[in-house]
């Protein structure tokens, strides 16, 4: 069980809202690219994710990370993660799926323990181009290596009234970190149930980028098709999780990117006040 949560914001990915949300504004918008520190009352603290790092230019190459900038507009300004976390304190990092908003930080961990999802094996083997099109950046990952896979752990029972989320295979052992594939966004992407003191809660990570796109089915533009994995693929989790919502209202759904859902897992939190909660927005440009 987890008593304590945190979100940190470690930079900003910016981009043009009615890409990922129909009828959204053309302008860009700065969205959080968040890590979430979770404390267990056994394990000790756990990362899912490692966020934007500024090492990632020198780390990717001149020229990748130019290109990266100018596709998704990522901004970090410092390692924000470390001023809230030491490395030698993380007992695990989880790895939702490998963008570069999610692993950018791993060099600042390089003897942490790893759990991702197997598709790694997939991605490490393809070409450098192959990478870059599936959004994958080898050299941000080259300082450290995963010791397990997702997929390795045993399956148990998760949500039997939702298509999909029949079974999430038990990270920890405990049954307090459930992973639950939602493919689409990226190859390997998992989410994740998560039992906090105050009861479950779903970090949904990038299956979506706001809200409305599961609640009012305003889903990503098709253009997104250049750059996610799997665009029905997407369509169907971001639909699976309105299931989730609508067969258990109680669970608050998270995703990295939108600051409402943050809002609201605030509240949820704020009303049950037996888990510790915080978020980090210190590095976050609005």
């Amino acid at each position: 069980m987890f008593d304590k949560i945190q979100l940190v914001y470690t930079g900003t990915s910016n981009q043009r809202e009615r890409f990922t949300l129909a009828h959204g504004s053309m302008k860009r918008v700065a969205y959080p690219a968040t890590v979430f520190v979770l404390h267990h009352q056994i394990f000790g603290m756990i990362l899912i994710d490692t966020g934007y790092s500024v090492g990632m230019k020198r780390e990717s190459g001149k020229f990748v990370y130019m290109m990266y900038r100018q596709m998704i507009g990522s901004k970090v300004d410092t390692d924000v993660l470390l001023d809230k976390v030491r490395p030698k304190d993380i007992a695990l990092i989880v790895l939702s799926h490998f963008h570069p908003d999610h692993i950018g930080g791993c060099s600042l961990f390089p003897k942490t323990p790893y759990i991702s999802s197997r598709a790694i094996e997939s991605l490490a083997n393809r070409s450098t181009w192959s990478q870059l099109r599936k959004g994958y950046f080898a050299k941000l990952f080259s300082a450290v290596q995963v010791d397990s896979y997702i997929e390795d752990k045993p399956l148990i029972p998760l949500i039997n009234s939702v298509v999909g989320m029949e079974y999430g295979y038990d990270i920890l052992g405990d049954g307090s970190l459930i992973a639950f594939a939602t493919p689409g966004h990226a190859q390997g992407h998992y989410s994740f149930i998560i039992k906090t003191l105050d009861g479950p809660i779903c970090y949904a990570v990038d299956a979506s980028w706001h809200t409305e796109s599961m609640n009012d089915a305003r889903h990503p533009s098709r253009i997104v098709s250049l750059f996610v994995d799997d665009y029905a693929a997407m369509i169907q989790s971001i639909d699976m999780l309105k299931d989730l919502s609508t067969a258990e209202p109680e669970i608050p759904i998270v995703f990295c990117h939108c600051v409402k859902s943050h809002e609201k897992l605030q509240a949820f939190f704020e009303k049950g006040r037996r888990t510790e909660y915080e978020c980090f927005k210190n590095n976050y440009i609005p």
